[in-house]
């Protein structure tokens, strides 16, 4: 997940530069800054864990993509060409919580499937 991790690092800087050169206010700033250093932390984590991450290029791009691919990417374009900085840091973030995500999704249903499968005691 090496390109994710920095594709995360590098837009989540941009977003932070783009939010100050707008002059939001100092709090904005502040918390886009501790955000990028929790998110920074994350992804060097998952970079030297095992955690499985989709490869984008050969899951989308190699076969024939159905419809809602095709329509989720056109969704997509308009937003990267208004506000490439947020489009590009919320995509990238997305990303590197995936595999996070998903490992804790298993792992909660595997705890209620372990529960299920006992039976009540007399």
């Amino acid at each position: 997940p090496s390109p994710g991790a920095a594709g995360t690092v590098a837009s989540l800087v941009l977003l932070h530069q783009h939010l100050i050169a707008r002059d939001d206010p100092a709090w904005h700033v502040t918390v886009a800054a501790v955000g990028i250093l929790a998110i920074m932390l994350l992804a060097a984590g998952a970079m030297v864990s095992r955690l499985p991450y989709v490869h984008i290029p050969n899951r989308y791009l190699r076969r024939h993509a159905p419809f809602k691919y095709l329509a989720v990417a056109l969704m997509l374009v308009p937003l990267l060409a208004t506000y490439p900085q947020w489009t590009l840091a919320v995509g990238f973030t997305a990303y590197a919580l995936s595999a996070p995500a998903w490992w804790l999704w298993h792992l909660r249903g595997s705890r209620s499937s372990r529960g299920a499968t006992r039976t009540p005691g007399p």
